[in-house]
């Protein structure tokens, strides 16, 4: 029988790119999330609960068209796991690394409207989520969390073997992060930030 655990944080970030207080997130062992509940008033206790200070987030999913010329080496790869990817585009889903990272073929002949999913020789060894930081220092007025949620809805909206990851909703396959030390009140990426992965899921 499958098991499964529950997780709240501070915050959750939703699939439109706001924040959900006080969630509890039901995730099975293989990576799956199975329910997903918001408390505004306020921590709901329940046995079992593993409660984290920060933000809670699914795996992000960095798939955009990329040069096919590029190869990913073990360590580049670890480097985008630790920074929250947990889907990389490569130019074969076929690779003799241990993931994750779990490699999906590449959208290299789909244009993106998302100038930080293009990957190059200049950046992909970069994470998205750097990537994205980066491009937020070019364009302050922008939000860094709607712009990994746009990314995961692009996506999802170009293949079908997309559609259950990088949002945490029922049925997806996103697994589970944590980023501490965000300045919780204006939402902001601090110098100390922290990343955990608390469930990974399975790729089979």
């Amino acid at each position: 029988m499958a098991q499964s655990s529950l997780y709240t944080a501070h915050y959750l970030l939703l699939k439109d790119g706001t924040l959900g207080p006080w969630p509890i997130v039901e995730m099975s062992d293989e990576g799956e999330v199975l329910s997903v509940e918001l408390h505004p008033e306020g921590l709901k206790e329940r046995p079992g609960l593993q409660l984290h200070g920060g933000l809670l987030m699914a795996g992000l999913v960095d798939v955009g068209p990329m040069d096919a010329s590029l190869n990913y080496t073990q360590r580049v790869l670890n480097r985008h796991y630790s920074s929250g990817t947990l889907y990389l585009g490569a130019k074969s889903a076929d690779t003799p690394f241990y993931p994750p990272p779990f490699l999906l073929k590449s959208l290299e002949t789909t244009a993106s409207p998302l100038p930080f999913l293009r990957r190059n020789a200049q950046n992909y060894q970069t994470p998205l989520l750097d990537r994205i930081r980066q491009y937020c220092k070019q364009m302050p007025s922008l939000n860094w969390l709607e712009l990994i949620s746009e990314a995961a809805a692009w996506a999802a909206a170009q293949r079908a073997d997309l559609k259950d990851k990088g949002s945490i909703e029922p049925g997806c396959k996103s697994g589970l992060l944590v980023i501490k030390n965000l300045d919780l009140n204006k939402m902001v990426i601090t110098n100390n930030m922290v990343l955990k992965w608390l469930v990974v899921p399975s790729n089979k």
